[in-house]
């Protein structure tokens, strides 16, 4: 059995996204091919949850079905078997690792209760230091008083392998979901409207100074996306809003993202553009509440134009080297990157909440509107 250390994992220079940070468990005490099927069954339940099976490679041709599997050959893990719906030519993180706990020991354990095992299991119980839930295979199974003790002892919750949607809601509840930030992006240059669309008077008030007060009245922490020669501007110095500057130069929106996902990997990244006047805090709480964070992003769907609003979405943290490697290849419209990726698509509350302004004329037709607006509610 090959033992990994409590800070080992996985190392290949192919692969350098299989990191630590990522949950994990070590499935043990079932035979590999009842594990592998198990784990199969359970990538499927949670897409698109990307889930990485870890196994040892058998000699014995493996017909498990697994979105993801990384295989030790020799001293060399290599990644096979991808999703069918894999797409966009980048190697994805994952939100969940499972060991063979038949050939890899690791500090946290689901255990199984299985018939053809359970002696073996036994054997080894002085090993099982954290075991989180523990799923029994068989009704009938005499499970040893040495077994039972442990359990007890434990108070661990045990399952039976039947009642498979109570593991799934145990896998989902201890998938993490990243913190989420929100970013205005202020680095444009304005061309088209001739003016600083962050100072624009929408209703009384400097665009920015609302978008500020919409994300402070649902408690989400606003950075404000600039260009790196802002940062000497006194306007920008003496705001009272968290500076994210771009890390690349005249990128556009692209290195917004890109540096606000390198300035905090760890978070989801609500990206809004700042030319969206009649984005309002229920369309954002909308968006928030409809996010599921297996996916790659949530973003609103412009229904009238076929197509996700890139600037008016959630970009999970794991789309970090997705982006990067998009860039990398050229690719720098925001909204080409997000069609290469698994978006949950979010209709708006009203279709006009997501209308640009980015024209002297567009500016107009949106006074208008919030000019009509007003009087409708008087």
């Amino acid at each position: 059995m090959k033992k990994l250390e409590e800070n080992q994992f996985i190392h290949d220079n192919k692969y350098p996204h299989l990191k630590t940070q990522t949950p994990y468990y070590s499935l043990t005490g079932a035979p590999c091919s009842y594990l592998k099927e198990w784990v199969a069954n359970t990538q499927l339940a949670l897409k698109p949850a990307r889930i990485l099976w870890i196994d040892q490679e058998h000699d014995q041709q493996d017909h498990s079905q697994h979105d993801y599997k990384a295989v030790l050959s020799g001293d060399h893990f290599r990644l096979q078997a991808f999703s069918p719906n894999f797409s966009g030519g980048f190697l994805p993180d994952f939100h969940l690792h499972l060991f063979n706990g038949n050939h890899f020991e690791k500090d946290k354990q689901i255990l199984f209760l299985h018939e053809k095992k359970i002696e073996s299991t036994l054997r080894k119980i002085d090993r099982l230091n954290d075991v989180a839930i523990v799923i029994q295979c068989q009704d009938h199974l005499e499970i040893p008083d040495p077994l039972q003790q442990f359990i007890q002892d434990r108070n661990v919750r045990t399952i039976r392998a039947d009642d498979f949607q109570a593991w799934i809601y145990f896998i989902s509840e201890n998938l993490p979901s990243p913190p989420l930030k929100a970013l205005l992006l202020g680095g444009g240059r304005s061309k088209r409207m001739g003016t600083d669309k962050l100072n624009i008077q929408w209703r009384d008030k400097p665009h920015w100074q609302r978008v500020r007060e919409l994300f402070d009245e649902i408690q989400l922490p606003l950075h404000l996306s600039i260009r790196a020669d802002q940062l000497h501007d006194p306007f920008f110095s003496e705001l009272s809003v968290p500076l994210v500057a771009d890390r690349i130069s005249e990128a556009g929106p692209v290195a917004a993202i890109i540096s606000a996902q390198l300035s905090d990997p760890t978070s989801a990244w609500l990206v809004l553009a700042c030319d969206l006047p009649l984005m309002g805090v229920d369309e954002l709480k909308h968006l928030i509440h409809k996010r599921n964070s297996y996916y790659d992003a949530t973003s609103f769907y412009n229904e009238q134009m076929g197509f996700h609003e890139p600037l008016a979405a959630i970009w999970e943290p794991h789309t970090a080297s997705h982006v990067m490697a998009s860039f990398a290849r050229g690719i720098q419209c925001p909204r080409k990157i997000l069609g290469q990726c698994n978006v949950k698509s979010v209709i708006p509350l009203n279709a006009e909440s997501i209308l640009n302004a980015n024209t002297p004329e567009d500016r107009t037709n949106i006074l208008s509107l919030l000019k009509h607006s007003q009087k409708d509610q008087s």
